[in-house]
């Protein structure tokens, strides 16, 4: 399957979940010690996989200190 321009462009899923919850707790949507939804809810929010929702959720880990409750 050949990849077109556009196709390559496209940031992962997982990053791009993790861009919009990274925007919410910088905006102050989802304070600093609050709960996020938990990842049924964000599967059905982002219509993405539980595998896609954990990897974005380990990545911002790193920057936000998120951990799983």
């Amino acid at each position: 399957r050949r990849m077109t321009p556009r196709a390559r462009e496209a940031p992962p899923r997982y990053a791009s979940i993790g861009a919009a919850l990274r925007a919410e707790i910088e905006e102050g949507r989802a304070p600093v010690g609050s709960c996020l939804p938990g990842e049924h809810e964000l599967c059905g929010r982002f219509g993405a996989s539980r595998f896609t929702v954990r990897r974005a959720l380990a990545g911002e880990a790193v920057s936000f200190e998120i951990r799983a409750v």
